[in-house]
């Protein structure tokens, strides 16, 4: 009996270390895309045939939720706020660096709260929030994967967009000429949003 204990302890402690190994690879949940637009606009089909390609690759549900409003705003605010580990992804574009510079304060920094993963067009781009770079690494493998499958390629340029599908860091760079430049012509033209 004090063996077969024994074998069943040393069983549940092992069953236990897997699980704990399996919860630390990601992903293994669902992933939520969020469009910061209604469903139908150039940003949300993008998202859609981004979001089904991510789905095939990374073999895990990839679901777009459409949060719009404020310019943007509150769904990027969701995302830099969700929980930092990959599963929340961001289709941000331009007006999301825009409303950095427009907005006196923003409950979230746009370029402090999210990784940047990759340009997807020419229209949007994509971040994730707070993820590790080993996360944002294997979400930038799949999408560019993703762009250079010929039917998203089609898509693309069907709704007059091209892939773009650059590293992090040249997204990151991209990402800090466009503040620069749209600060600048925020202050000089005057602009504001109250």
């Amino acid at each position: 009996m004090k063996t077969f204990l024994a074998l069943l302890s040393a069983a549940l402690l092992a069953s236990y270390a897997v699980l704990a190994v399996a919860a630390d690879v990601w992903p293994s949940n669902p992933i939520k895309l969020v469009v910061t637009f209604p469903p139908g606009g150039a940003t949300d089909v993008t998202a859609r045939l981004v979001a089904d390609k991510l789905r095939a690759d990374l073999g895990r549900p990839v679901i777009v939720d459409n949060k719009p409003g404020a310019g943007g705003n509150i769904g990027a605010d969701f995302v830099a706020k969700a929980a930092p580990d990959g599963y929340t992804l961001l289709m941000a574009t331009s007006s999301h660096v825009t409303n950095r510079t427009l907005y006196k304060s923003l409950p979230y920094d746009f370029v402090q709260d999210l990784a940047p993963v990759s340009r997807v067009a020419f229209i949007p781009n994509m971040l994730v929030v707070n993820a590790p770079a080993d996360i944002v690494a294997k979400l930038h493998s799949a999408i560019v994967r993703a762009l250079a499958q010929a039917d998203i390629k089609q898509r693309l340029a069907e709704q007059g967009s091209d892939p773009a599908g650059n590293t992090p860091a040249e997204f990151r760079q991209f990402i800090a000429g466009e503040v620069g430049k749209w600060a600048k012509l925020v202050q000089i033209s005057g602009a504001k949003v109250d």
